[in-house]
């Protein structure tokens, strides 16, 4: 859908350099001597320009999220942005006198483009919303314990949230969340145990986020762009975030490795998967948003 409102923005705005052109040659005050119809079309060639540049400007938005919501608010706000603009030139082309209220389909036009921006503006509060809910009903009611053994919390039962196929490869990793049972919230600390033959995450890099590890047991091998680093117990690495130096652990030993993982929840952060077709962009708390490196949503 976001591709068509590129084209259809381009097609737009074509057809207004192309009105524009003829109304340069043909549109004079010798040939319409009305002043208000003159500034009656100038007004709908101007508006015509407008959802072009609405459909266009759509092309870079995509609403946060990944819920039901949104299947339905990002189409729909799309359609009726293409609508509007679809309408703008029947009401260019046929629509030259009258006053506001009797041309219908510069009306229907305006409806349409405000109806589609009050679909984002729905959406964004429901997301609003939603992520206040999670903080009240996951942080800040939750009941806090003054200390625990972080080995015999439970490991979460989601192994990973990654689109398909990529969550298949988390398979052989569990973590233990364990900053958020104190209700910590400017940054997270996972227990993460990673199985013979399994990996920490797909290796990867933070646009805002810093992150760093300890290694607790075993002998994982730390991946970056400078190549494969041996770990052992007590040894730990820091990631720098925007420097593009994506990372990730491998376990190919024959025990499991067992490292502490700290990362802060900077907003608008954003990650690169440098080895897959993914990108991943933070919407909030336990709000990330898979897309293919085109844009395109898994």
């Amino acid at each position: 859908m976001r591709k068509a409102n590129l084209l259809f923005g381009i097609v737009l705005f074509l057809a207004f350099l192309g009105t524009g052109y003829y109304m340069s040659r043909y549109f004079k005050p010798e040939h319409v001597t009305d002043l208000t119809m003159r500034m009656q079309i100038r007004a709908s060639h101007i508006y015509l320009l407008f959802t072009a540049l609405l459909n266009i400007m759509a092309f870079t938005c995509e609403l946060r999220g990944t819920g039901r919501a949104r299947k339905f608010f990002d189409p729909a706000f799309r359609l009726f942005l293409i609508a509007a603009g679809t309408v703008a030139l029947c009401a260019f082309a046929f629509e030259h006198t009258g006053d506001l209220k009797e041309r219908k389909l510069t009306l229907l036009s305006v409806i349409l483009a405000l109806a589609s921006v009050g679909f984002i503006l729905i959406h964004e509060i429901l997301t609003a919303m939603r992520q206040h809910l999670f903080l009240s009903s996951h942080v800040l009611t939750m009941e806090k314990p003054i200390a625990v053994n972080a080995g015999k919390i439970e490991a979460r039962q989601k192994k990973s949230i990654y689109p398909a196929p990529f969550a298949a490869m988390m398979a052989l990793r569990e973590k233990r969340v364990l900053g958020d049972l104190f209700g910590l919230t400017n940054f997270g600390v996972n227990l993460t145990t990673i199985q013979p033959g399994g990996m920490s995450a797909l290796r990867h890099a933070h646009a805002t986020q810093d992150e760093f590890i300890y290694i607790v047991s075993g002998n994982p091998v730390l991946v970056t762009n400078e190549g494969e680093t041996q770990l052992s117990p007590g040894m730990c690495a820091g990631f720098l975030h925007g420097n593009g130096n994506a990372h990730n652990l491998i376990n190919r030993e024959k025990t499991d490795a067992v490292y502490l993982e700290i990362g802060d929840r900077s907003a608008g952060d954003a990650v690169l998967y440098p080895d897959n077709d993914l990108m991943a962009n933070f919407e909030g708390p336990g709000n990330w948003r898979f897309t293919h490196k085109d844009g395109s949503p898994y």
